[in-house]
């Protein structure tokens, strides 16, 4: 329910986020950089890769690979299902 609240912008969704922060599961990939950060190198350039290959307009990627949109086209943004989709190939478990 709380990232229903913060997509809504209610500003006390951010002071619950921010207090329970630290209490919310680890996803795939923060356990992936944490533990094989090859590994996370490797998956973050696969989704860069394919992002482009999906027509988005990306920053280049840092020393980690992480990387982020330098215009919001009409394929949408990181929560549209192209980019969720190329997310989810790169990091498949």
């Amino acid at each position: 329910m709380i990232y229903k609240y913060l997509s809504e912008k209610d500003p006390k969704a951010k002071r619950v986020e921010a207090a329970c922060h630290n209490k919310f599961p680890e996803t795939f990939e923060e356990r992936q950089k944490r533990t094989d950060n090859t590994a996370f190198r490797d998956n973050q350039r696969q989704w860069y890769q394919c992002a482009q290959k999906a027509g988005f307009k990306l920053n280049p990627p840092d020393e980690d690979g992480e990387f982020g949109l330098s215009e919001i086209g009409p394929q949408g943004d990181f929560g549209s299902e192209k980019m969720e989709n190329c997310r989810k190939e790169a990091f498949r478990e």
